[in-house]
Parts: C-alpha cells; structure tokens; sequence
C-alpha cells in the first residue's frame, strides 16, 4: 500500500462523477482499471521487474517499474500488452454470458482496452508505439515523434469533448480527459528525456541485451550534442573517428557518456578523443 500513490485530481474527478450521479459507473470502470494494471504489474513479477510504485490518476492508473529497460524487448512489449489483454479477456466472457446485466461491463473492458491502446503517452499504446519506433530511430528521435502524436490526441480529445458536452449536457468524460492530457504534455516531455538520459547512463550494465552494433563514421568536427540524435535504444553505438580524412580511432557510445558526464554537450569529438589519449 505504501507504493500507492493517489493523484488530488482523481479524488476530485470521484467527486464530480459523485455529484452528477455518476458514482456506480464510476466505480466499476475503477474496478477494471485496477485490473487492468495488475495485469501489468503481474507480468512485471514474472519478468522479475520491480514494482517502484502505482500513480492513480483520473485517466487509469500507471505502475512505475523499476527495472523494465533491463529485460529484453519482447518482455517489455508483453508485459505492455498484459493490461489491455485482461480487459479484453474480461470483454470477451461478459459477451459470452450474454446477458444484460454484464453490457456495461462488457461495454467498460472493450472501451478500458481500446483507450489504452491509443498511441498516447503514457497510456500503454504510447508506449508500445515508442518501443517499436526505438527499433528503427534513434531515442530522440522516437520520443518527439511519439510526443507530438500525444499532444496531437489530447487536442482532439478536447475538441470531441466540447461536442460530447453540447450534445449530452453534463458529460465531461472526454474533455476532462483531453485537458488532462494535454496539462501533462510538459511532464511526459520531461520525463521522456530524463529515462533517456538515465537509459543511457545504465546502458553498460546492460549490454547483454545489446545484440546489435550500430556504426557512425564522423570528422573530427562532429558536435558532442549531435551524437546523441544517433543513440538507439536497442542497439550499441560506436564512432569511428577521422581526423583530416584519416582514422583516428574507434569510440564506445559507454566512453562518451563518461565524457559528457565529466564535461557536458558542448564541444566536439575530438575533445573525447583528446580526453581518451
């Protein structure tokens, strides 16, 4: 329980689905939501991923997971995919039942699976988006893609929102998730860089994941800061180093963040180079 944290603006969206009469719904769709992440949170203990904490917000709820960057790339994508698969499995047997007391919850799992799998982040779809676009980008590269994609829905969310609140008066559902999306944008920009840095900074520890090579060839002009536009998530970099068209030598991706933890950005890789002799 202690690794339950609980947002002040889910307490009050509880309390205005409470006011206008919406509290019963309002508890089942937390009831699947919560199953929802177990789901998640039990394929992180089978993967022997630590379980950090869990952020409930008025959009679901979020396990924090220690050690995911850790496990291999098709652990990472099961245990995104576990959550929605449970409501969609809970979905699947309150269709079979057939029965009218189980529509709404039906209704609520398919609607819990579909949302999640949007591709905004953090929901899971974000996240399944961005693991599949580090196989083929850089880091930095996939997370503006994927944040432009999430700011672009939290718009829509508040535009459809409006509609849903002038067609169906005092259903704030969408608007209040488009707002809430889009109030998080700055936090998702900034928590989306800082486990880049951290995920390159542990990525030493960590190479037995690290099956594949990925090799640039640079002058001795090339600015420390564009290096990091080339870091992939999956793959190990290294940097062949030519100095006046001739061969320098060979630079790890693990000896310039060393660098640019001693240094910073700035500079160039012949700095590194310089520091390495």
């Amino acid at each position: 329980m202690r690794k339950i944290k609980i947002k002040y603006s889910f307490l009050l969206f509880a309390f205005i689905m409470f006011v206008l009469g919406f509290f019963q719904q309002f508890l089942i769709i937390f009831i699947f939501v919560s199953l929802h992440e177990a789901g998640h949170i039990l394929a992180g203990r089978f993967f022997s991923i630590e379980i950090k904490k869990v952020i409930i917000t008025p959009i679901g709820e979020t396990a924090i997971m220690k050690n995911i960057d850790s496990v291999s790339f098709w652990k990472r994508l099961i245990v995104f995919f576990a959550g929605p698969l449970i409501n969609i499995i809970f979905g699947v047997v309150f269709f079979l039942l057939d029965s009218d007391m189980f529509v709404f919850a039906k209704n609520v799992n398919f609607m819990i699976a579909f949302f999640n799998l949007l591709p905004i982040y953090p929901l899971d779809g974000g996240r399944i988006l961005l693991l599949l676009l580090n196989k083929f980008f850089p880091i930095i590269v996939s997370n503006k893609i994927v944040i432009r994609i999430s700011y672009a829905f939290s718009i829509l969310f508040i535009l459809f929102g409006i509609v849903q609140l002038v067609l169906f008066p005092y259903n704030l559902s969408l608007l209040c998730i488009g707002v809430y999306l889009f109030k998080e944008r700055n936090k998702t920009y900034f928590g989306m860089t800082f486990n880049f840095y951290k995920h390159i900074i542990k990525k030493k520890n960590i190479l037995k994941n690290m099956i594949v090579l990925k090799s640039f060839c640079v002058n001795e002009n090339f600015e420390i800061k564009k290096i990091l536009k080339k870091i992939y998530f999956e793959y190990y970099c290294v940097f062949y180093v030519y100095i006046d068209g001739k061969f320098k030598r060979k630079i790890f991706e693990w000896e310039i963040i060393e660098y640019i933890q001693k240094k910073g950005i700035g500079g160039n890789i012949l700095d590194i180079v310089k520091e390495l002799e």
